[in-house]
């Protein structure tokens, strides 16, 4: 059987009325999935480090370490993740 290394999930930013769907890699750290997402969902091309240092992912209201990965956390294809 072979490894899944990509998941499609929903990204929400919870006070911006913004989502979009992304392909993700399982295991790449949530702070680089959030230094991707983050602008993207802004429509921006860079967003300010510190605006993003103090950015974190949730799923199901579950606050999730920056240092840790989707396949870590059990998020599979369909999940949402929520910032705030």
């Amino acid at each position: 059987m072979s490894k899944v290394n990509n998941i499609i999930i929903t990204v929400r930013i919870r006070d911006k009325n913004r989502q979009a769907d992304f392909d993700l890699p399982l295991d790449e750290s949530l702070q680089n999935i959030m230094n991707l997402v983050y602008p993207s969902l802004l429509q921006m091309s860079s967003t300010d480090k510190q605006i993003l240092k103090d950015k974190q992912f949730y799923v199901n209201g579950k606050k999730l370490d920056k240092n840790s990965t989707l396949r870590e956390n059990a998020i599979w294809d369909g999940n949402i993740l929520e910032i705030y």
